[in-house]
């Protein structure tokens, strides 16, 4: 687990060492957590990021503007 500041964002960063997927088993995925997270992360201007592979673990990259996670907009 990994929080930056990064102005003008916080990037929340996540990450195990576990046995991964395709990439494109994630793209676009219909995974309700993963849509979900993205849905979120739009209502505060951000985006979510995913990077796996096979064997390579599961990383997930929360990019957040600042600004919107002090008003809530």
């Amino acid at each position: 687990l990994e929080i930056v500041r990064d102005d003008p964002n916080c990037t929340v960063r996540i990450a195990d060492n576990g046995r991964g997927a395709a990439p494109d088993a994630v793209q676009g995925s219909r995974s309700l957590g993963l849509a979900g997270l993205r849905e979120r992360a739009a209502q505060f201007g951000g985006e979510i990021q995913v990077r796996t592979a096979p064997g390579a673990g599961f990383e997930v990259i929360a990019i957040l503007p600042l600004a919107g996670l002090v008003t809530g907009k």
